[in-house]
């Protein structure tokens, strides 16, 4: 609590004195606040339950032309049932590395960063927070390797730069590194892939347009988790994800997304009696999405998650979701999802997602 209170007060600090920090510099804008909440129904076979599931609460501002400031905290329905207050993110990103050390140069490698607790760029998934998501939950293969709750976030270090493999307007490639101590706030399932000490985080993503309508995305991540440890107690991840947009028109499109998780490490099975006593092994899983909008008021999206076995074990679980998203008006929408699959539960969920603010 106290290390959060300490991220909390000097971001606190750096949004509300930008005039006395950065006096010179007039591209200071005023914080801009926003508050995104949930509501949300959930109904299974052995249980049901209706409660405002988080609310968030969100500061940004620009504190010079290169540097801005963001943090991110709220209550969260806790598996328990309790409310709990979490610090989600805190940081600062540094549009131009370069400038801070030579701020008359104009000819020079562009170099980002990204300091302060953030969640990790890992995939098409991660990086997003709930309100962000079109699907309701996160699939059973990202679940399983990525954390059951929040994703994984990370408090630490990313760079990043462009690539010289496309690199125009319209077609770009990035390489991001990030050095990070995990944050072990994040609920795990029993198996699930854990990621207790310090991570290395490499992403390479390239954006294609094929034309006005059409582009295609492709990403490759390589993320090995508790480094500081004995090598047997290391972990490895690889995910590779392929997206596709298309738009019909102004207000309608189709989006197309694969992504494909490859895994080593050691799961925790207290739970079934084994510990860890399984000791390191491979698995594999992915999930397949689209999302159709036929107009800017209606989304219709389809998920099918699979998983494959873990050592011993004779699970091989499989998931299949159907959504359809209502939007009442720009800042308000009404989800409705049914997850149904084999070694997973049958569930139905019903989500109001309001944003105030920015």
């Amino acid at each position: 609590m106290k290390q959060q209170f300490l991220y909390v007060l000097l971001l606190g600090l750096s949004l509300i004195l930008p005039s006395q920090v950065f006096a010179t510099d007039h591209s200071a804008t005023a914080p801009k606040f926003g508050l995104h909440g949930i509501l949300l129904g959930k109904h299974t076979d052995t249980k049901k339950s209706f409660s405002l599931y988080e609310a968030e609460f969100t500061v940004s501002q620009a504190l010079s032309s290169t540097i801005d400031g963001f943090a991110q905290a709220g209550f969260h329905k806790a598996s328990s049932g309790e409310n709990v207050f979490r610090l989600e993110e805190a940081y600062l990103q540094f549009s131009d590395l370069w400038s801070l050390v030579d701020s008359k140069s104009s000819n020079h490698p562009i170099f980002t960063a990204t300091a302060g607790r953030k969640l990790l760029t890992v995939g098409t998934v991660n990086h997003k927070h709930n309100y962000q998501r079109s699907f309701v939950d996160r699939s059973i293969a990202t679940k399983q390797f990525l954390g059951s709750s929040r994703g994984l976030s990370g408090e630490g270090v990313a760079i990043s730069t462009k690539t010289p493999l496309l690199n125009s307007d319209i077609n770009f490639s990035h390489i991001e590194v990030g050095l990070w101590n995990s944050v072990t706030e994040n609920a795990l399932h029993a198996g699930a892939m854990a990621h207790d000490d310090r991570i290395l985080n490499i992403r390479f993503s390239n954006n294609y347009t094929l034309s006005e309508s059409q582009s295609i995305q492709l990403g490759v991540n390589s993320l090995n988790s508790n480094i500081s440890s004995a090598k047997a107690n290391q972990h490895h991840l690889t995910s590779v994800d392929l997206g596709y947009t298309t738009r019909f028109s102004e207000d309608s499109s189709l989006e197309l997304l694969i992504e494909h998780y490859m895994a080593n490490f050691t799961a925790d099975l207290s739970s079934l009696g084994l510990g860890t006593r399984l000791g390191k092994n491979e698995q594999t899983g992915s999930f397949v999405s689209a999302l159709y909008s036929p107009n800017k008021d209606m989304t219709y999206g389809i998920r099918y998650s699979q998983l494959s076995q873990y050592s011993i074990l004779p699970q091989k679980p499989t998931q299949l979701s159907l959504l359809a998203i209502k939007r009442l008006n720009p800042s308000t929408q009404l989800k409705a999802q049914y997850n149904t699959g084999d070694e997973t539960e049958s569930t139905i969920f019903a989500e109001l997602l309001f944003s105030l603010g920015s």
